[in-house]
């Protein structure tokens, strides 16, 4: 229809940035968090 030419790589666009985000939130921010943990937690061992 009208407009289509535009809508078409918009969806595209939402639809991978929404499964990005998602990744991102689900698993590289966890893991993130826990070796960032883990490097404190040792640290302090260490120290102490």
């Amino acid at each position: 229809g009208k407009g289509s030419e535009i809508h078409a790589p918009m969806a595209t666009a939402v639809i991978g940035g929404l499964i990005t985000s998602t990744f991102l939130t689900l698993f590289v921010v966890p893991v993130a968090y826990t070796l960032l943990d883990d490097a404190v937690n040792l640290r302090h061992r260490k120290k102490g």
